[in-house]
Parts: structure tokens; C-alpha cells; sequence
């Protein structure tokens, strides 16, 4: 069994045991590659909670009916309420099933946009928001790289993940993405398709930069990509990415034309603009700024039918074929 932990700071590591292990093997593993002495789990889409408490260390994981292989999982402190998992939506392996109108618009809690000011730098930390579309993972990116998030760019960063993908079937395959690579590769090119970890990873790798996705709540970084030359920062409310940018003024930001979206990993010159980061999404986080997306209502235009969280709403849009739904407040 081979999976990726990642720890709440955003550390992750690949850990390997055997599938024979035990409850207590795999906590051992995961206590002595992390560093954490307690914690429980998140794994798979929708991210679903595995407490090794509940089970004694001598317990199987076959018995146990517990399979972590190829998984992403999330290293989580114990006493984690289980409502405050939002960030991994997506961000986990598979990508969200649930159309464009699911989605809560995440700018209408955002009475304004915070500014994390640094004097001694002469900087202040700001977020360019991303319109509220399928896109905005991509448009934060495209911000990052080169400022512009135009129609064509964000076009071509999705066909550069189709073809990565394609070129790569040995790693890119039906069990990492959840359906056969020539139909993922399809998907990820529609405009109503949203972008998860799977193209944050590609998309570090092509453009030889580390991302960091920066998750409001509960905080946490997840780097991809880490340890190139440069990276960006984006911030995730758990179904909407923004872009973190640095204006070059002390006392408020002064404009988007005069952005630093691109900083050196190299050194500790900014380091600032990581203390910015999580300052930010707690100031987001005081606004309102994230979405529990187990938990909002939706209602599907076509039928009429009504349910709770983004789980039923892509069961339901698997067994109907209805897209057209949105949030009901």
C-alpha cells in the first residue's frame, strides 16, 4: 500500500507498508514520517474521515476494510471538528463532480478585500479575486504567471494538462483519475469543468514554478512542486482559488498593473509573503470567505428535485444527467 500524507502545515510525504500492516503499523508510519503524535484522517472525494482510535493497533487493515492506496490523505489533529474539512474538494484526487450553479458564489461574503500591509517591506499582501466560474483555478494561475487571465490563456493551460496527461497514461491512469484518461483528458478542456489537485500538480511540473494553494479553513498549505527556483500563491476557499499578490506600497494596495505575483523560494526574502498569506485566510476566514461544501442546499432546475451537499448533488447529476442546479440560501 503507497499513499501521500500530508500534514496540516502542508508538509507531505509518501508512505509505503505493506497491505498485510496493522492499525497500529499505520499509525506508527504516519507518526514517525510527520512528526504528529495524534491525529486522525481524510481521504478520497468527498473527503470521508478515518479515526484509527476507533480500532485497536493490533486490528488488520484488511480486516479493518481500510485501503489507502494511490490516496491523497490529509493528516488532521484529532480534535478537528468534522465540519471544518471543506478544503479538499477540490483539491483531492478526483475532481468535484458538481456543475457550475452548485456552486455558492464565494465574493458574497467578502464586504471588502483584505490587505495585509508590512511597512518595513514596503509591501502590502492583497487578493486578486477570480470571476466566479469553473475557470477560476486556472484564471488564478494564468494571474500569477503572467497577468492575464484571459479566455485564451486559461484554454491553454487546460489543453496542456489534457496533453500531459496523455502523454503519461503509465502514471495518468483510470484509478488516479477516476475514469479512463482519453475521456479525463476530454473533460478537463470543458469550460464547465473545474481543476483540482491533479492540475495543480501538472501545472507546477509545466511551468516549472511551486504552487502553493493556501486553504482558509481549517489553514493549511498544500505545495506542489516544492523546492523550484519560484512560486505562486493561491488562496482556496474550498470551492473558489484567488491569487496572492504583493503591491509595492506600505500603506495599501495601490493597483493591480504594479503586482509581484512571483516569489524566490530561494532565501528569506519572502518570507513575509507567507506570514501575508495565512494572515490573509484568517481574515477571510472572520469574513465568512469559505464554503462547507457538504452541507449547502441545492436545487436542480431540470426536476425540481432538492438535497444537501455536493455529494448528492453528483449523485444526482450521474443519475439523471441534470446540470443546471444552484445553491438554495
Amino acid at each position: 500500500m503507497r499513499f501521500r500524507a500530508r500534514h496540516p502545515d502542508g508538509r507531505q510525504v509518501v508512505i509505503s507498508i505493506e497491505d498485510s500492516a496493522t492499525v497500529g503499523q499505520l499509525r506508527a508510519a504516519i507518526r514517525e514520517k510527520l512528526s504528529i503524535p495524534k491525529f486522525d484522517l481524510k481521504y478520497g472525494f468527498p473527503p470521508k474521515s478515518l479515526k484509527l482510535d476507533d480500532f485497536p493497533d493490533d486490528t488488520s487493515l484488511l480486516a479493518a476494510e481500510i485501503s489507502l492506496n494511490n490516496e491523497s490523505v490529509q493528516v488532521i489533529p484529532p480534535s478537528e471538528p468534522e465540519s471544518t474539512i471543506k478544503a479538499a474538494s477540490a483539491a483531492m484526487v478526483k475532481p468535484p463532480a458538481v456543475p457550475k450553479k452548485a456552486k455558492p458564489n464565494p465574493t458574497d461574503a467578502l464586504q471588502e478585500t483584505p490587505e495585509i500591509r508590512f511597512p518595513s517591506e514596503s509591501a502590502t499582501v492583497v487578493l486578486r479575486v477570480m470571476p466566479d466560474d469553473n475557470s477560476c483555478m486556472f484564471r488564478a494561475i494564468s494571474t500569477a504567471v503572467s497577468g492575464d487571465q484571459d479566455v485564451d490563456h486559461v484554454t491553454n493551460l487546460r489543453w496542456q494538462c489534457a496533453n500531459y496527461i496523455t502523454e503519461r497514461p503509465d502514471i495518468y491512469n483510470k484509478a488516479i483519475l477516476g475514469k479512463e484518461p482519453a475521456k479525463y483528458s476530454a473533460w478537463i478542456q470543458q469550460e464547465s469543468s473545474w481543476g483540482g489537485e491533479i492540475e495543480l500538480d501538472i501545472l507546477s511540473r509545466i511551468l516549472g514554478i511551486e504552487i502553493d494553494a493556501c486553504i482558509i479553513d481549517p489553514y493549511q498549505v498544500q505545495r506542489y512542486n516544492e523546492g523550484a527556483a519560484d512560486r505562486i500563491i493561491l488562496i482556496y476557499s474550498g470551492i473558489h482559488y484567488d491569487t496572492l499578490a504583493v503591491s509595492p506600497a506600505p500603506d495599501g494596495d495601490i493597483g493591480a498593473e504594479l503586482d509581484m505575483r512571483r516569489f524566490s523560494t530561494v532565501g528569506h526574502d519572502f518570507d513575509y509573503v507567507l506570514e501575508g498569506a495565512k494572515k490573509m485566510c484568517a481574515k477571510l476566514q472572520e469574513q465568512g470567505y469559505m464554503t462547507n461544501t457538504s452541507s449547502f442546499d441545492i436545487r436542480c432546475n431540470t426536476c425540481g428535485w432538492t438535497g444537501k451537499g455536493e455529494r448528492s448533488a453528483s449523485k444526482h447529476a450521474m443519475e439523471t444527467g441534470h446540470v443546471d442546479m444552484e445553491e438554495v440560501r
